[in-house]
């Protein structure tokens, strides 16, 4: 255009090309930065979008589940003045309820993190031993269940800070929901290539009455409404953390009953290490 705009007026550049190219040079750059401020824009505009989604979703469950358990902790503390009440039953209950909100708070602190820490570093870590770590506390809280690992010595996974929250998570739902008299935790591993990255999936397996297919699918379509919804913030933890990871969370109904939790995370690859399967 300035060339044009000269020769309206007989006037002749001698060094058109520099011309050209140095405008050209100019726009090139202008263009690239207004580029780079426009796809930064557009990745805060989705994170934003994204936590308001899922601290909706934490707002839902934490009222909903407080409310509960503070209803029932209220209807127990009143029964306890009746002589016709089983004293010890009530207080139980209570207890339970309060132990609830304990684990509700702790659970709340870690998606916390999950949130404000948003795409958190990874640590190299050993899978075999974070999960038997995770398993023998819920022997110790669970005298009666079973849990049997069978997992290789080493297993290195480039993992998230909170990945034995996510796993302790899925080990003890397992337990604690599990309406047999002897409640049954199988685990075991295998290593599998998707999309040239290499994952060890993380099969978690139990002998329950199994998940909702509604809570299920409340899962995969990532929010909740009034009518669907899930039981509380463990799955969500777990999701989340996994999610944060790039890996993969599928659930698996096992016949003829119980679950599997199939948990994918990224493999960290250690010279000299043996694959699980």
């Amino acid at each position: 255009l300035l060339i044009l705009y000269q020769q309206q007026y007989g006037v002749t550049m001698d060094e058109q090309l520099f011309v050209v190219i140095d405008g050209a040079s100019g726009g090139a750059f202008t263009g690239f930065i207004v580029g780079v401020y426009d796809v930064r824009q557009r990745q805060a505009e989705a994170r934003a979008t994204e936590l308001t989604r899922q601290l909706t979703i934490l707002n839902r469950v934490l009222r909903h589940d407080i409310r509960t358990n503070a209803n029932i902790i209220q209807g127990n503390a009143n029964l306890l003045t009746s002589d016709a009440v089983d004293t010890d039953e009530k207080a139980d209950a209570i207890k339970r309820q309060a132990t609830d909100l304990v684990e509700l708070g702790e659970q709340a602190r870690d998606i916390e993190r999950v949130l404000i820490d948003g795409e958190s570093d990874r640590d190299e870590r050993d899978l075999s031993s974070l999960v038997e770590t995770c398993c023998e506390q819920v022997r110790q809280d669970h005298p009666s269940a079973e849990v049997d690992v069978s997992l290789p010595p080493t297993l290195t996974v480039a993992a998230h800070p909170l990945l034995d929250s996510a796993v302790a998570n899925v080990v003890e739902n397992a337990v604690e929901h599990n309406d047999k008299p002897t409640p049954r935790v199988e685990i075991e591993s295998a290593v599998v290539s998707r999309d040239g990255t290499d994952f060890v999936d993380l099969r978690i397996a139990d002998n329950g009455p199994g998940i909702d297919e509604a809570e299920v699918a409340v899962l995969k379509r990532g929010y909740e409404t009034d009518l669907e919804h899930t039981s509380g913030l463990g799955l969500w933890l777990v999701h989340w953390i996994i999610e944060d990871m790039e890996g993969s969370v599928e659930i698996v109904q096992r016949q003829p009953r119980g679950t599997a939790v199939e948990l994918g995370v990224p493999r960290a690859t250690v010279r000299g290490e043996s694959d699980g399967e």
